[in-house]
């Protein structure tokens, strides 16, 4: 388990939550989540599409009884995503920092490991103007797919994606990075149109999923 959880601490609820999509010689798209709790500038974000079937199954799962390790891939059937996972940190601005190159994906690091209590965070970029990126299909992802990441020991570990939920560009959403029980993986990319002013994408597309018991 990497120390530093997130959790409602006061050193992590600080942190400006940043993801930038980096491109060589063009402009960069940026995913970011600002302070939670502070006011809002925009409006609020489109509701989760959630299907009826699901509605009794959407609360958190319990605590998982599974060893978990370093994530070192995430797997998407549905879009026929298979990339290698990398760990991040925190730039020095105080921003979750980003994979390099659009290939991978971006685990944060300072926070859960995917399987392990609480919400583990994986980024990675999109509509890249220098070609292809991993979470390009992204948006195709619908709740009830199944997700797998895979840990540094070979073990596959499953996740249910629960709901996906579109936030403004500058939304503070707080339980991104964090959950008050259960075990559960958040997928970020960026969407919607490029704002040339903020230098950013209009939106942010977050899929929230649960992990999946043995």
């Amino acid at each position: 388990m990497v120390e530093g959880p997130i959790g409602p601490t006061a050193r992590h609820m600080a942190l400006l939550i940043t993801v930038a999509a980096a491109a060589v010689a063009t402009a960069a798209a940026v995913i970011a989540f600002a302070l939670p709790g502070a006011p809002r500038t925009t409006p609020a974000p489109e509701p989760p599409r959630t299907p009826p079937s699901q509605a009794a199954s959407a609360a958190p799962a319990s605590e998982p009884e599974i060893d978990v390790g370093t994530p070192v891939r995430l797997r998407i059937p549905r879009i026929g995503v298979d990339a290698p996972v990398v760990p991040v940190g925190v730039t020095p601005a105080g921003h979750m920092d980003t994979p390099k190159g659009g290939e991978k994906t971006g685990w944060y690091a300072h926070g859960p490991e995917p399987g392990d209590e609480g919400s583990a965070v994986i980024a990675g970029h999109s509509g890249l103007r220098s070609g292809p990126a991993v979470f390009d299909e992204l948006v195709e992802v619908e709740p009830g797919d199944r997700l797998y990441v895979v840990d540094d020991e070979g073990t596959a570990i499953e996740f249910r994606v629960r709901e996906i939920r579109t936030y403004d560009w500058d939304a503070k959403p707080p339980d991104v990075f964090t959950s008050d029980e259960g075990s559960h993986l958040n997928l970020v990319t960026c969407t919607g149109s490029w704002d040339a002013a903020a230098g950013t994408h209009s939106d942010r597309l977050v899929v929230f999923a649960d992990v999946v018991l043995p």
